[in-house]
């Protein structure tokens, strides 16, 4: 229904650095084609095969604040998608990638939430006709902007609403495969997974790596 996009630098966010999330004070305007290729490229590609995950309140993360924010009151889209925005920043790791990140409102029937896609930057070549009379050619344009194309790598994306007063939805993490980053479930978006036994089979492995590593 409704989409902003803002850039998220790379790397792990730091008071010195001079390097800053480019955020948007306007929303997006969604064209029908942007609108599907949104729907089908990212959100339907990515949630293939989802992680069902659920608000932590132990965590106390603003995440959950933010999207329920977000869901309620339809004037605090771009300042909740803002705050999102500088909370990727300062939960991503030293290597996590640049990218764009695209905050939307999304209905599916009777169901309302809020998806969150960081995507990779690309950059592409674009052929123009130059129209010279007799002398008419291609020249290929450089461009350096931002360009989301079905070869961009969706590394991050989460859907969340609120079921019995907590945030729940579902999330993938297509940069890890079958894993995930710690610091985009717990940190930033404050939430755990929804299945316990798949949570105690992770601590164990950790623990079991730990315990051989050393």
């Amino acid at each position: 229904r409704r989409a902003i996009i803002h850039e998220i630098p790379k790397g792990k966010y730091s008071a010195e650095s001079s390097t800053q999330v480019a955020l948007s004070h306007s929303e997006t305007s969604l064209q029908v084609e942007t609108r599907r290729f949104i729907e089908e490229n990212m959100l339907d590609f990515s949630l293939r095969h989802p992680r069902l995950i659920v608000e932590d309140p132990m965590l106390g993360g603003t995440s959950p604040a933010l999207v329920r924010e977000m869901l309620n009151d339809e004037s605090a889209f771009v300042t909740g998608s803002q705050s999102l925005a500088h909370l990727l920043h300062q939960s991503q790791t030293g290597n996590s990638p640049s990218g764009i990140l695209i905050v939307a409102v999304v209905e599916d029937g009777n169901s309302v939430s809020v998806a969150i896609l960081k995507a990779e930057h690309q950059e592409g070549m674009r052929l123009k006709r130059g129209d010279s009379g007799n002398a008419d050619h291609f020249d290929l344009e450089h461009l350096n902007e931002l360009i989301v194309g079905n070869n961009s790598r969706v590394y991050k994306i989460a859907v969340l609403g609120v079921d019995s007063d907590l945030i729940s939805g579902q999330m993938v993490d297509q940069q890890n495969g079958v894993a995930f980053a710690d610091f985009f479930l717990t940190n930033f978006l404050g939430c755990k997974l929804a299945d316990d036994a798949e949570v105690q089979t992770k601590q164990f492995m950790d623990a079991a790596l730990t315990f051989i590593n050393t």
